[in-house]
């Protein structure tokens, strides 16, 4: 995942900051994305 989404999870993450969410929903919801893995190309 990291390695195809990077740009990706570094802007929602940024603005999931900006709107007020904890560091600890974060990591849950990268947690689930990690599960899941990522879209196709």
């Amino acid at each position: 995942m990291a390695t195809r989404c990077a740009p990706d999870i570094a802007y929602h993450t940024e603005g999931a900051l900006k709107v007020g969410a904890s560091r600890e929903a974060i990591a849950g919801t990268l947690g689930i994305a990690v599960s899941m893995g990522p879209a196709p190309p």
